[in-house]
């Protein structure tokens, strides 16, 4: 375990890419990591060094090549060239001025990701376009949540959350959001409405599991802790 570890620092999201790639936020000290298993022992190698992170918290590899990474404390969300690993665009809250604290992203297809902005309480859908760009873009729509911190279940535009963190999209419509401070998973659909899957204490994070093979269920979702306990044990 050590060597998994090392350089790594608070690590806070994980994304896998279809070779088995895992793909490390460390929020702690700024940095996005991927790790490699293949060789038989594991592999760090940290990625866009020449980016300055304020503390990432979220990565997603997507199959368009590209990977996405949310950065809460400068409101952005990021997109790297896979092959490069050269910025290619960004969005942030000069271009949407409720794109606050974006925590997680989940990628659904090429150009189309939902993040959820837990500073402004509402979770976007953005795209699907070829790029995010420091501009107004009509494709960042709001989904689901009114921006006040607050519960309630119901169409997209009169939900409320309090801290949405991590998302999880299964592919065929739903989206499951972890509520933190109302202790709940949340699904959104497309059409939009949300409602309530489970309660109990503090709902962080929502597992994101990439299967190549699916031979027995379509999709895995994990409550990492939902017992109030904030170590994430």
């Amino acid at each position: 375990l050590a060597t998994l570890t090392d350089g790594i620092s608070a690590p806070e999201g994980l994304g896998i890419d279809a070779y088995g790639g895992i793909y490390i936020a460390s929020t702690g000290n700024g940095r996005v990591y991927k790790m490699e298993l293949s060789s038989g022992s594991p592999v760090l190698t940290q990625l866009f060094t020449s980016y300055t992170f304020s503390g990432p918290s979220d990565v997603a590899p997507g199959e368009d090549g590209f990977i996405y990474v949310t950065d809460p404390a400068s409101h952005a969300i990021l997109k790297f060239d896979a092959s490069t690993g050269a910025l290619s665009g960004s969005m942030n809250n000069t271009a949407v001025s409720d794109f606050i604290q974006p925590r997680s992203v989940a990628y659904v297809g090429p150009h189309l990701l939902y993040v959820s902005a837990a500073g402004s309480n509402k979770i976007f859908r953005l795209g699907p376009q070829p790029m995010i760009v420091n501009t107004t873009d009509p494709l960042a729509v709001v989904i689901a949540g009114t921006g006040t911190a607050d519960y309630a279940d119901g169409n997209g535009i009169v939900a409320k959350f309090d801290n949405p963190l991590g998302l999880y999209s299964e592919g065929s419509g739903l989206l499951y959001v972890a509520d933190k401070n109302n202790g709940r998973i949340r699904t959104v659909s497309v059409a939009p409405c949300v409602s309530t899957s489970t309660t109990d204490g503090y709902a962080w994070h929502a597992d994101k599991v990439l299967l190549n093979d699916i031979s027995e269920t379509p999709y895995t979702k994990q409550m990492i802790q939902l017992d109030g306990d904030a170590n994430n044990d």
